[in-house]
This record gives structure tokens, sequence and C-alpha cells, in this order.
């Protein structure tokens, strides 16, 4: 199938193409541009400032109306935003909710934040914040946990003390949305996944249910007051579409039209000078009514019609003007009420990369995307290409002796043979819902190959992937929810695997029939992220979370740490260099990019890489060069030239 070109930024293809900007910095953000937004919001004052959280990304930020995004460093970076709120008095008072890190607050437009309501057992999901229109000090959230933050918590001095209203809720129930009538402000409304509408007239001080009407099993994900009409309130729920109350909730009745189905909603947004226009972000497309649900247009901007369209956001100025956030096109800009989306990425470098494979001539990078899909460099990231084939969330990358290349995914291994023009599924005997893990041939005889899947053990083939078979055995970890599993072939004997499971190595001789463990000595008692294998000899590297780097010189039986330098950094990558023996690259959480010339007896971090989007999660290098890329969970991939390093760094 033909491919959709994605000609990127600007300024990345500058950067790439201009000796003199390139000069200027070893390390260069490349792409791809886009990736999945969560959060949007316009500042009301300065209506060409737009903030944006990604489920990765962190939080960006535009100042020309979402022409061009910078990415905002300290505590948020690298953040799973999920809700994003900005005081309407003073617009450079933001408010940003976290999955599993709670509430935070910034004082100065984005530059600096601070944690301001943490659990302290359980982390709240933010799902939602309002702020008080006529007291802005007054804020509420809705957060959807176990612990002791769970349902509608509140503050009145800004940030400072914090109490929980969940008088009259149900308990144990699970709060997505919250919204304030903006002309009555003590009046709230609440909305429960699987228990309704919630109201209260006092500030949260006391709750009740709104309506019989909209009770019981209503899965409710979203609330909107109409600023223009505010007894209006739209409910958008992910069982039964959309709901409107025009009595302050004491009524409420279907809002979704002439539409055929339920659809899934994901965000709402209304309008606020016009009464009735509502926006609806879906799974598959966005929805616009002019008359308060009674008839839905449908759009479907974008790259591809499955698009999840999760945040929108309305210029309060110039309500004509839409900004969506997809699930992995990042950020689409209509001036004309919907009718027409243009994309809004140039400089969002939020995509969540999680491999990465340089083969082929120097600038040729392929790059899997948890956000879904595969993407093709071959000019060093100065344009990307998605394959069309692949569209699902890509794991793992291979490419075999003969130039083959195999991708691993949620729902299949996808082929690509050499000089062939198109990726094939070659799937027989994988499970229908097979996530595939991890990838690794037999250097002997390349047609054999393993694969590790997420939830389903170890699978084989010895025919390219024409068919593949299940270990007999259950596999040592079990059913699991880890992305991915190490997995390595002992470069000496590779009829042996080798896997890294909980605290633990393991392997087996005979296809997967019997796992032994293969550590007798030396493993930390951490979990094993990744695992690399030297091509000559039986040197192994094992890199773990928060416990560094761990070496072994026998296969795997006896280990030491490897950590001077780089000390218990969370390993989440490493890269042998084929061409020069004892340089080995670790990515890290957090803590940037090392190198070793030693074989790992030291450790230095490559400058400029703390600077980095903080979640590295794959590494390669250029097969005739030394370029090394970087790929990131929500920061897109970085490319390093050490030839531009400045004298004495």
């Amino acid at each position: 199938m033909p491919s959709i070109r994605w000609v990127m930024a600007a300024l990345a293809a500058a950067v790439l193409a201009t000796p003199a900007a390139r000069a200027a910095e070893p390390w260069t953000v490349i792409g791809p541009e886009g990736g999945h937004i969560t959060a949007l919001a316009v500042d009301p004052q300065h209506p060409q400032t737009v903030y944006a959280g990604g489920a990765s990304a962190g939080l960006l930020k535009s100042t020309d109306g979402g022409a061009t995004w910078k990415r905002l460093p300290g505590a948020l970076a690298g953040a799973s935003i999920t809700t994003l709120a900005i005081d309407p008095t003073t617009p450079q008072v933001l408010y940003a909710g976290t999955y599993a890190e709670g509430l935070y607050k910034s004082r100065d437009g984005g530059a600096t934040w601070t944690r301001i309501r943490a659990d302290a057992s359980v982390q709240p999901e933010v799902k939602a914040i309002a702020v008080d229109p006529a007291h802005p000090q007054t804020v509420y959230f809705a957060a959807d946990n176990i612990g002791d933050t769970a349902g509608i918590n509140k503050t009145t001095d800004g940030g400072a003390t914090w109490q929980v209203m969940n008088e009259g809720l149900p308990k144990q129930s699970r709060t997505y949305a919250v919204a304030v009538d903006p002309k009555t402000p003590s009046t709230v409304y609440a909305g429960l996944y699987g228990n309704g509408v919630y109201k209260s007239t006092d500030g949260a001080v006391t709750w009740s249910l709104a309506s019989t009407s909209l009770a019981g099993n209503v899965m409710v994900v979203a609330l909107a007051v109409d600023p223009a009409r505010p007894r209006t309130i739209y409910a958008a729920t992910s069982n039964d579409g959309f709901r409107r109350s025009d009595d302050g909730g004491d009524h409420w009745a279907e809002a979704n039209g002439d539409l055929s189905e339920y659809p899934l909603p994901l965000a709402l947004a209304v309008d606020p000078a016009q009464p009735g226009v509502v926006y609806a972000g879906t799974r598959g497309g966005i929805l616009a009514s002019a008359n308060g649900g009674a008839r839905w247009r449908r759009f479907r901007p974008g790259e591809s019609a499955d698009l999840q369209y999760t945040a929108l956001a309305i210029d309060p100025t110039a309500p004509e003007t839409l900004y969506a956030g997809t699930d992995r096109g990042g950020i689409l800009k209509s001036t004309d009420g919907g009718r027409r989306f243009e994309a809004s990425n140039k400089g969002l470098f939020g995509v969540d990369v999680t491999t990465l494979l340089a083969a082929g001539a120097a600038g040729f990078l392929r790059m899997g995307s948890g956000d879904g899909g595969l993407h093709e460099t071959v000019d060093g990231g100065a344009t990307w290409t998605r394959v069309e084939d692949v569209d699902e969330r890509v794991r793992c990358l291979i490419r075999d002796p003969a130039g083959n290349l195999y991708a691993g995914t949620d729902g299949s291994v996808f082929k690509r043979t050499e000089g062939g023009r198109g990726w094939l599924p070659v799937r027989r005997g994988l499970p229908d819902d097979v996530r595939v893990g991890a990838l690794a041939f037999d250097p002997r005889r390349p047609e054999r190959l393993y694969a590790l899947t997420r939830s389903d053990g170890m699978y084989r083939t010895v025919d390219a992937g024409a068919h593949w078979t299940a270990a007999e055995a259950p596999s040592p970890w079990g059913a699991g929810n880890r992305d991915a599993y190490p997995l390595v072939l002992d470069p000496t004997t590779p009829d042996t695997v080798l896997t890294g499971a909980g605290y633990g190595l393991w392997k087996t001789g005979d296809g997967g029939k019997s796992w032994t463990a293969a550590a007798k000595t030396g493993l930390p008692a951490a979990d094993m992220i990744v695992l690399v294998a030297d091509p000559i000899g039986r040197t192994l590297y094992a890199g773990f979370s928060q416990a560094g780097i761990y070496k072994s010189t026998d296969g795997g039986m006896t280990w030491v740490a490897s950590q001077k330098g780089i000390g218990r950094a969370s390993v989440q990558a490493l890269l042998i260099d084929p061409l020069t023996a004892g340089i080995v690259y670790a990515g890290t959480y957090a803590s940037g990019v090392f190198k070793t010339t030693d074989a790992g007896a030291t450790w230095t971090r490559i400058p400029g890489s703390d600077r980095l989007h903080p979640d590295i999660t794959s590494l390669a290098l250029e097969s005739d060069g030394p370029i090394l890329y970087v790929g990131t969970g929500g920061g897109s991939v970085y490319r390093f030239d050490p030839g531009l390093l400045k004298p004495g760094r």
C-alpha cells in the first residue's frame, strides 16, 4: 500500500540541512512531530497562548496560536498530563492534573511548577479541574483512585490546603468530571463513571443525585456548562452518548440527535458566546452541533479515519477557532468552526517511541510508536513517512542478516522482505489478541525466530514467520503486564534463549519446552528491563529498574555490578557498538544517556543528554558512522553527533 509522507517541521529540516545551525549543538530533536495529546487550554486574555498536555509528552506551550510549540521543562517534563485549567482572572496561574502524580500549579505561565495535591499513599489520577470564575482561589478537581483523595477535592486558598468533599456521593464511586456554574458558582456538578451526575448547591459541601433520569449505570466521562446559558449542562457518557439538561440538572434528555449509533465521547467543549453550539471529540471523528445536540455534523480531519480526538479547546475571543488533540496525530486547528482543520504540530515533538532500528545507508531510520504505527526516515529525520501497512502499537523491530525486517506489534508480527515494497502480517499460530514485546533470530539460521508476548508466553517459528508454535511449558514469567521482556540468544550457543523475568534470568535450550534459572550469583533484587549480548564471546549486559547495570562474562551464570559513573539509575535501553569492542551505550529514565569505552568498567554521561525528554526507551547507531539516535517515551527521536561536541565537554 502507498505510504503517507509526513513533511516535518521546517525547524528540524533546517537544523539538519544548515551546517552552521547543526554545529551549534550536538543534540537535535528530529521528530516525528505529533503524538498523543490529552489536554488543551487557551489563555482567555491572550488567546495566542495555548497549552497542550501529552499522555507522556509533558506540557507544551504555543505563543502564536499553535503555529509553533515548545516543551516546558521542569517538574512536568515527561509527565502524563490528564487535564489543564487556567485561572480566568490571572491566566499566568495554571493547574495541571496528572496520571498518578497528583495536581500541579504554575504561577508563571508554565515556566515552573509545584505539586500542590498528592495522596500520602496513592497519587491521585486527576480527571478534571474546575476554577471558580468569581473566586479563583477556589478550585475543584475530580480524582479517580482508591486513595484518600478519591472523589471531589476543593481548595479555597489556591491549593495551600485541601478538603475531600464527598458528602452525599456514592462510596467508592469513580469521579470523572467536575463543572462549576459560572453565574452561580456555589452550584457544582460532578460526573460519576457508573453513577450519573450529582449536584451541589453549597460549594460541594453536600451532594445529591441531580436527577433520576440520569442515574444508575450511566458512565459519565465529561461535563460542560454552557457559559451563555448556564442552566444548560451537557454530559458525555461512554454507554449512552450525550445527555442535556436545560434546568440546572433537574431533568435530562438524550442529545444524540440524528446519530445512527452512540458515539464514544472523549472530550466536550461549548461555544462561550453562542448558546447551543457544542463540540465533542470521539473515537473516529469530531462532532459539532449548533442546536444543543438535536443534530450533529461529523468531521474526520487528520491523516486517518480512526484517530481518537481526546482533547478540545475553544478560543474564547474567537469561538470559530477550535483546537483538537488526538491520540497520535498531535494537534489540529480549525478557524471556521470545524469545517476545515490543519495540523498544528510544528515543534510539537510528543511521539511515544518504543523501538528504533538503524539499518542501511546513513540517515535511514525506522521507528516504532506506542501511539500506534511505524515511521521511516531516509534523511536523518528531515522528513518522515508513516507506513500504512502497520497501524498497531509497535513494540520491537529487528533485521536479519538477509535484510528481512520484522515488527512485533499489539496484534501481530509484520514482515518486510529484502527488496519488498510493503509489510505483511505473519501471524499464523499466534493468538488473536497477541501483543509481541520482543523478537530475536538465530544468527546461524535466521529463519528461526522467537517471539515473547506480553501475556501469552513465548512462540517460535522455523520458517521465517510462516508458522508459529507456542512453547510447550509455561514461560517462567507467567501472565504479565509489561510492555516487553528482555530476550537474547546466547551468541556461542544460539539454541539457548535467555530472558529476564521478575528478579531473575531464565534460559531454555529446547525451544521453550523447559526453563531453568540461568543466573547462579550476582543479580540484584530488581526488575530487569533490558538485556543485550555481545555478538562475540559470552558477555551480557543487563539494565535494571533503580539498580543500574550488571555484567556477565560467562553467558549469564555469574554477574557483577557495572555501576561506576552510572550508579543505580533505571536503565531502559542498552546498545553494543558492533564495530568497536568495549563501547556500550545506556539509556536511562531521568538520568540521560551514558557510554562506556572499557566494557562497563566505567560509564560517562554524554554531555547534554540529561536535558532530553527524561524517558529514554531505545537507542540505535548508524551502521557506517558515529551518529546515535535516541528514542523517548513522549519526546520523539533525538540525534546525537559526537563530532559536534565542543572542546572540554
